[in-house]
């Protein structure tokens, strides 16, 4: 019995050796030297740059599943539903990324009936489609979207529903000027 408990102590007291020469266990601090703070490589994408989910035209918009696409759809007077595009820094897809997506949009909230081609604009900077009938908002679009690059884990197209209470408003008719229905910004 007398050995157990010697055992037992030599254990606690090399626990206790071992420890104390730890820094985390004595709450004592070591000197690192200082690392160079290196810039996000090309690549990456920093945080502030990927929370900016705010539309750039006045529409819907969301981040698709793969996280490297963004999407805003918009609702143009006097029925032109347009799907702008974006990488995951919010940037739009260029022209020929653009030209490899493909998409179909539905009335209401699921991708049901004969559905509306989503196809490429004059400048191959979005996707558009021509609804067959005025709306009566509030509506409900749903995009069903294969985006470029990418597949979604079960190998379908995303789906994207849309809610609108009126036609978009762009950012320059929020400030008082013209609505613009212009093409976004190449960039």
């Amino acid at each position: 019995m007398r050995a157990t408990a010697t055992a037992k102590f030599s254990q606690a007291a090399l626990l206790f050796v071992f420890c104390w020469s730890l820094p985390a266990c004595t709450g004592r601090q070591t000197a690192s030297p200082p690392q160079e703070q290196q810039p996000p490589a090309p690549e990456q994408v920093t945080p502030a740059e990927h929370s900016d989910h705010n539309p750039k035209h006045g529409g819907v918009f969301f981040m698709a599943l793969d996280t490297e696409h963004h999407l805003e759809g918009t609702l143009i007077a006097p029925g032109v539903f347009r799907l702008y595009l974006y990488d995951a820094r919010l940037q739009p897809l260029a022209p020929a990324q653009v030209k490899l997506a493909k998409g179909t949009l539905y009335w209401g909230d699921l991708p049901e009936g004969p559905g509306m081609p989503l196809v490429l604009d004059q400048h191959a900077q979005t996707l558009q489609a021509v609804l067959d009938r005025q709306p009566n908002f509030p509506i409900s679009l749903t995009a069903r979207v294969a985006l470029p690059g990418t597949k979604s884990p079960d190998g379908k197209p995303e789906l994207f529903t849309f809610t609108f209470e009126r036609y978009s408003e762009t950012p320059s008719a929020l400030k008082g000027s013209a609505p613009s229905t212009d093409s976004p910004r190449s960039g």
